[in-house]
């Protein structure tokens, strides 16, 4: 796939991100790539992370209100425990490998999997690790971020909008060059890995291939159609093939 970088470079996940989100602006949508920021709290460390998200426009006279789209391309990684238990397990599995949900969505998904992930430990007479914890998952996707539509090269400086978690904004630069999690101990997979993990989840029944909503969304993403969650997914999903 063009735009994605050498193999065996850790470029953890962002040719990938771009290379969707060009594609998915090309195609009309306001998409980009997010970076959030949070400080130490407690026993929660503080870091970075990046994901994509999409502004999308109600049809015209609808009456529904925009909404904002976060889309994780791996997002399954980030429930990983030890020694989970069966009914853990199969809450992992039920999980989108690469998810679109609006924050609100995400919120509550976030929630029960982190109790999830505590009452499996504690299973195991372990305890829940700062890193697993509700306030560390969500603030990767629910604390402000830098939103960036440039997608500059690399080592290029960018303008980008900061957005708080109120929604104000203000125009920032950023630099491409500052690790991308500094600070974390972060799931770091090449943009090849997630490439493989995302085709073979759209390969599956439970993500069914997008090649029809493909289709459908060119030309035809205002409709009212499209503002249906689930062919929101798959259209989105759709250009990373």
């Amino acid at each position: 796939m063009d735009g994605l970088c050498h193999r065996g470079i850790d470029c953890n996940g962002r040719c990938l991100r771009s290379f969707l989100v060009k594609r998915l602006r090309k195609a009309g949508y306001d998409a980009g790539i997010c970076k959030s920021r949070w400080q130490s709290v407690g026993r929660v460390p503080g870091g970075e992370y990046e994901y994509i998200d999409v502004e999308t426009s109600p049809p015209s006279g609808s009456g529904s209100s925009p909404e904002r789209l976060i889309v994780d391309l791996d997002f399954q990684s980030h429930f990983e425990i030890a020694r989970p238990i069966q009914s853990y397990r199969a809450a992992v599995r039920i999980l989108p490998a690469p998810l679109v949900a609006t924050p609100r969505r995400l919120r509550q998904v976030l929630q029960v999997m982190s109790d999830a992930a505590k009452f499996s430990l504690k299973q195991n007479a372990m305890h829940l690790p700062p890193w697993r914890t509700f306030d560390y998952v969500s603030a990767k996707w629910l604390s402000p971020y830098d939103r960036e539509i440039g997608l500059l090269g690399p080592g290029s400086d960018r303008a980008a909008a900061v957005r708080a978690s109120d929604g104000s904004s203000k125009n920032t630069t950023t630099n491409n060059n500052r690790d991308n999690n500094s600070g974390v101990v972060a799931d770091r997979k090449g943009c090849y890995e997630q490439l493989k993990r995302t085709k073979a989840c759209l390969a599956m029944d439970r993500c069914a291939p997008a090649t029809a909503a493909r289709a459908q969304s060119r030309g035809r993403h205002n409709s009212a159609a499209a503002t249906s969650p689930e062919y929101q997914r798959r259209s989105i999903l759709s250009y990373i093939e």
